[in-house]
């Protein structure tokens, strides 16, 4: 993804040596999850025992169910899409997402609205830290490698202070020739529950809106489940931002902005 001005903010993809080499990672390819991190994205590491974030299960475009919209200032799609169980024999349940995207001041700011139902079956979410509305960030602005800054609604910065603590909006920025540039994203307080951060300075930030597990493991110990026929709702807001340097984002006024798009 690229600011309005053409500034790369998502890394690469597919990831290119020698730019997006992880520095200190010792993998064969030097680099930190090359396939899973697309750029911005929404994953989930465990749907009724799917896991979708690695890959595992496959997600399928199922087409458009609004006709796409665009002017010069402001653009829009919805697309439907149906999460399969991993050997591809049944639809786990089908996913319904919007984007609204519109130009302003200080960038482009992004509205995704996504809905879970399946008429057939329940199915849950599972609480893996991956899960969630994702960003891996272009290499220049990691914070890791990079000169980049991840913080949090409380001022807290980077991995170590923001990893799984509440979240009401977060910035990924760096500066890139001479441009602040960077990725806020604000969950909506109307969510089932509000977001923590899966935060890592090599570049990538979850916002979580399931329940942080008291210690890692695949299988969840809380399940977020959903009753055949019912929908389950879950949007954000994202400004994609691209300012001077010398005239850097007013965060918390950014942020207020994207909160107040909920209302």
């Amino acid at each position: 993804m690229t600011t309005p001005g053409g500034i790369q903010v998502t890394r690469n993809f597919p990831p290119r040596k020698p730019d997006d080499i992880d520095p200190g990672y010792k993998g064969e390819d030097g680099i930190i999850h090359p396939i899973m991190h697309a750029g911005l994205w929404i994953g989930y590491g465990d749907v009724d025992g799917n896991d979708y974030w690695r890959l595992q299960s496959k997600v399928v475009f199922d087409g458009f169910v609004e006709p796409l919209v665009g002017s010069r200032t402001s653009g829009g799609f919805a697309v439907r899409n149906r999460f399969m169980s991993k050997d591809g024999g049944r639809v786990v349940c089908d996913e319904i997402t919007r984007y609204r995207f519109e130009r302003v001041p200080e960038g482009l700011r992004l509205r995704i609205d996504a809905e879970y139902r399946s008429d057939d079956r329940d199915f849950y979410f599972g609480d893996q830290e991956e899960s969630g509305l994702a960003v891996r960030v272009a290499s220049p602005i990691r914070v890791q490698g990079g000169n980049g800054t991840i913080l949090n609604n409380r001022g807290e910065r980077n991995g170590a202070e923001v990893w799984g603590k509440q979240a009401d909006w977060f910035d990924y920025f760096g500066t890139i020739d001479g441009r602040q540039v960077g990725i806020t994203i604000a969950p909506d307080p109307n969510n089932p529950r509000p977001s923590w951060l899966h935060a890592r300075d090599y570049g990538v930030v979850v916002t979580n809106p399931f329940p942080k597990q008291p210690r890692e493991q695949r299988e969840p110990y809380i399940k977020t489940r959903v009753k055949r026929g019912e929908t389950f709702r879950l949007s954000y807001a994202v400004l994609i931002h691209d300012l001077p340097a010398d005239q850097p984002l007013n965060h918390e006024a950014a942020a207020r902005k994207l909160l107040e798009s909920f209302k």
